[in-house]
């Protein structure tokens, strides 16, 4: 019997952070990408372009989610956690995927994502309604 074939996730890209345009002015920017499953598996990443402004060429570094978490769009504030599906983070190697319930629409979530970089924490809200 052949092996059923895996449905192509929905993939959202969001700017998080950076000064106007990194090729004008060096700023690092910073984006993040949700990758949901046909069975709303939310798999989170982030990654950083730096550019050197002189030659224009730019580099992306990926960086591991540390935690992460799918709140309503209705919560108000990181504290506010009331009703946040949180990512499995006591599995190694899970920090950055969350199951959403099975009908939910995860347009109607921010997605709260920290990650180590340049030997420090960094944490940033996603907000995935107005990505294509």
């Amino acid at each position: 019997m052949p092996a059923l074939a895996q449905a192509t996730p929905v993939i959202y890209k969001v700017r998080l952070t950076g000064g106007g345009n990194a090729f004008l002015t060096g700023a690092a920017n910073q984006w993040g990408r949700a990758e949901v499953s046909s069975t709303n598996e939310v798999s989170l990443y982030q990654s950083t372009l730096v550019v050197n402004m002189i030659t224009g060429l730019g580099k992306w570094y990926e960086h591991t989610v540390v935690t992460s978490r799918a709140c309503p769009v209705s919560q108000r504030g990181w504290n506010d956690s009331a009703n946040c599906i949180e990512a499995a983070a006591n599995v190694v190697g899970t920090a950055n995927i969350i199951q959403l319930p099975k009908d939910a629409n995860p347009k109607e979530y921010y997605f709260d994502l920290q990650w180590e970089e340049n030997s420090g924490l960094h944490r940033a809200r996603m907000d995935i309604r107005n990505a294509d």
